[in-house]
């Protein structure tokens, strides 16, 4: 592990040079969004990440930016002072149409109560910080953040062959599907996950738990956002938590073969 990454490095250009980091973590700070500087640094990150993916056409050159900023919680991890990651979380008030809304209805029984979810949609990564576990600590952060926000469910979308992350994490998928043409086309899948079950360790395997949503247990209860389990559950947590050491190692080796391919 190399103590730092300099402004002007990546994991990418540390690669190219033949140095390799087991993780992302040590070299990114989360915060929300608060300046205008910042946010045209997560549109920048947008743009050039959905072009690298080919869901936007990069001759054009738009900016992605829209209404549904202006009302967002957007995230960010910071590399200094350039975001390399981002996420936009829209805690909805009663009435506003939600940005899914423009393609699909919502009202189904499929669907948690709107007033109890957040949605969540622009995930980003940028191009030269992929490839490790920035999604993981994304998706950590992403939930806390849900939490603070008061709300106890997640809804967002997916293209069929993203899907399996979310599931993976403990999400599920729902029959609502729709086709969102400004973003590359193609069939788009609404997923929900019950944040609060799924970091209390319910519905979902627990290797899978203990590597993504063991510290963020811990700390959403530390905060009080976040009830703790009863203890039977409690009691389960802190076994699976302790062989947190044996699973990462083992998602760091799964990691670094992909990379040798």
């Amino acid at each position: 592990m190399v103590e730092s990454i300099n402004p002007e490095e990546s994991p990418a250009s540390l690669r190219a040079r033949g140095i390799q980091i087991s993780s992302v973590r040590p070299y990114i700070n989360w915060r929300p969004v608060k300046t205008t500087e910042e946010y045209e640094a997560v549109v920048a990150l947008r743009t050039k990440a959905y072009a690298e993916a080919g869901k936007i056409d990069s001759e054009k050159n738009e900016p992605m930016r829209d209404k549904y900023d202006e009302d967002a919680h957007i995230l960010a991890g910071w590399h200094f002072s350039k975001p390399v990651v981002s996420v936009r979380i829209m805690p909805h008030p009663s009435g506003t149409v939600w940005e899914h809304q423009q393609f699909i209805s919502l009202d189904s029984p499929e669907i948690p109560p709107l007033t109890e979810t957040a949605e969540v949609t622009r995930v980003c990564i940028d191009p030269e910080w992929r490839g490790y576990d920035l999604s993981k600590l994304l998706f950590q952060q992403m939930v806390l953040e849900i939490f603070r926000c008061g709300r106890r469910y997640l809804l967002g979308s997916s293209t069929t062959d993203l899907l399996p992350l979310y599931l993976k994490i403990g999400s599920f998928p729902t029959s609502l599907r729709y086709t969102y043409n400004d973003l590359g086309g193609g069939e788009h899948i609404i997923f929900v996950s019950d944040c609060i079950r799924v970091v209390n360790g319910y519905l979902i395997s627990w290797p899978i738990w203990s590597v993504v949503w063991f510290d963020v247990q811990k700390q959403a209860v530390v905060e009080g956002i976040l009830a703790p389990p009863p203890k039977l559950q409690a009691l389960k947590l802190l076994f699976w938590g302790a062989l947190k050491p044996v699973f990462e190692w083992i998602e760091a080796r799964r990691r670094a073969k992909r990379k040798r391919r």
